[in-house]
């Protein structure tokens, strides 16, 4: 079952922040494939260190999570902007903006 609750939230993630980078009209297969990729994978790093750390660190899980969604923020914006190697404070804001509607997301529906 947590398996399953992982996979769909490393899924919805990915697809809507796709979508978002779509609506600010970058339409380019194979950066909206990558973008779907790299959400992908930080959306799972980020849940393994949740779940292996959760249990040494559940009196301070909220400061852990903030920390952890930092360095996603940051590593997306790095690998996003190294991919395109322009735009890079629009990219900033995009990166910023689609981690704040998934995590708003994520506390609503998780």
């Amino acid at each position: 079952m947590l398996v399953l609750i992982y996979f769909m939230a490393a899924l919805l993630t990915a697809m809507i922040e796709t979508t978002f980078f779509w609506c600010c009209k970058y339409r380019s297969k194979a950066f909206l494939t990558y973008v779907f990729a790299v959400n992908i994978l930080t959306n799972v790093l980020i849940n393994q260190v949740l779940r292996v750390a959760y249990p040494f660190f559940s009196s301070c899980i909220y400061y852990l999570i903030f920390l952890l969604e930092l360095g996603v923020f940051i590593s997306e914006f790095i690998l996003l902007s190294a991919y395109l190697r322009k735009d890079y404070a629009r990219i900033f804001i995009l990166v910023f903006l689609a981690n704040l509607i998934t995590w708003s997301l994520g506390e609503v529906l998780f």
